[in-house]
């Protein structure tokens, strides 16, 4: 890019903070990013200032000019998705592996910006996760070529110290406590100066994916309370959809229909936010009862009102089916029980998903909640409980 797109490209990030992050508490937040990415365009330190500026909502031009400015040059034109390659790529590569919430959600507006769709977004990111795993494969196997060379010498050298032993009697204390040290530091040189020095300095490594996906590598599949908090029961992840993505989405559901606890899957099968999608599992004994209930009171005035619809015309039968009999309203008792637990559960069940994502089980992703029901207040108290915590 020459220096008036360059230029362009930043004033089109620092207009987008200002519109997405204007509050003071995100202000850290969006100077950070803009002194970061000016360094990564290698514009003048003084282009620092006039961006932050614009990040904070100075100046009265919008991200139009900055747009049309970007598609003008012929690299961009020709291909504008390369903007939103390097976005992502500097994102995962500035913050050590670690991809903000704040960044991707900016990343989605200037793709919107440039007429991009949110699909083009998605492959660059599953291109950029494969890359990094693909690298780490290759890292990992040439360590473990390495490991297996050493052990093999090592044995070699066990064979001869013994037969060294067995000629010298006393001689194993003198020639373990002298040639041991020796030996481990050449196997480690081995391993420190050669491909792990490489992986350590490369931001493509396995630092990158342990961070992005988390320690354990499950990720929240492979997630188990280690204790029974407060009245939970039932608490786990079930996948949606089977793939590794810079970003996660987990559905929460507010009751169950039926007696299978494939329902939490169920509602969600056409669910397309993100391509790595999960299902939280929660208390599903008492959503189900929940659920019989609701269906039952429901079908109770669906007969109730189908009755009187036939007695009167159209119009007038459904008038007087809204004002309920006490036969009608008695039934309602039914579900007192399932809601009141189910609420008092809900709350729990939103501090022990706080918890989870506190612990970063899903590595340092993005992470989008969606429920409905009582999986809204689940996500209502997890949210409470995030903010708490700052």
């Amino acid at each position: 890019l020459n220096d008036i797109s360059k230029f362009s490209y930043a004033g089109l990030c620092a207009v987008s903070l200002s519109l997405l992050y204007d509050m003071p508490h995100n202000t850290d937040y969006r100077h950070g990013f803009i002194s970061s990415l000016v360094g990564h365009l290698h514009l003048p330190v003084g282009v620092s200032n006039t961006m932050q500026a614009l990040s904070d909502g100075h100046g009265s031009q919008g991200s139009e000019i900055f747009v049309e400015n970007l598609l003008s040059n012929g690299v961009v034109k020709e291909n504008p998705l390369i903007l939103v390659k390097d976005l992502v790529h500097w994102c995962v590569k500035s913050c050590n592996g670690k991809y903000d919430s704040r960044s991707r959600f900016l990343i989605r507006h200037v793709t919107w910006q440039l007429h991009i769709q949110l699909e083009d977004l998605e492959d660059v990111e599953e291109t950029l996760v494969r890359m990094l795993r693909e690298r780490t494969e290759k890292e990992n196997s040439e360590n473990d070529s390495v490991r297996t060379k050493r052990a093999r010498n090592q044995k070699i050298k066990r064979f001869a110290l013994i037969g060294l032993a067995t000629a010298g009697g006393g001689a194993l204390i003198g020639l373990t406590g002298g040639l041991a040290a020796p030996l481990v530091a050449a196997g480690a040189g081995a391993i420190i100066g050669g491909t792990s020095a490489a992986a350590l300095g490369s931001v493509a490594g396995i630092a990158v994916i342990t961070s992005l996906f988390g320690a354990a590598g499950a990720g929240l599949t492979g997630y188990k309370m280690k204790r029974r908090v407060g009245g939970i029961d039932q608490f786990l992840f079930k996948p949606l959809t089977i793939s590794h993505q810079l970003s996660v989405t987990i559905a929460i559901s507010g009751w169950l229909s039926g007696d299978n606890e494939n329902n939490f899957i169920f509602p969600w099968r056409h669910l397309l936010q993100s391509r790595e999608q999960y299902s939280l599992v929660w208390e599903g004994e008492h959503l189900m009862r929940l659920g019989n209930a609701l269906e039952y009171i429901l079908e109770t005035i669906m007969s109730y009102a189908a009755a009187e619809a036939l007695k009167y015309t159209a119009l007038a039968g459904l008038i007087a089916a809204v004002a309920w009999p006490a036969s009608i309203v008695s039934v309602a008792g039914v579900i007192d029980n399932p809601w009141s637990v189910c609420l008092q559960r809900s709350v729990q069940v939103g501090r022990q998903l706080a918890e989870v994502l506190l612990a970063r089980e899903h590595g340092q992703r993005p992470v989008s909640l969606i429920g409905f029901s009582l999986g809204a207040r689940v996500i209502y108290f997890c949210l409470e409980e995030l903010a708490k915590r700052k």
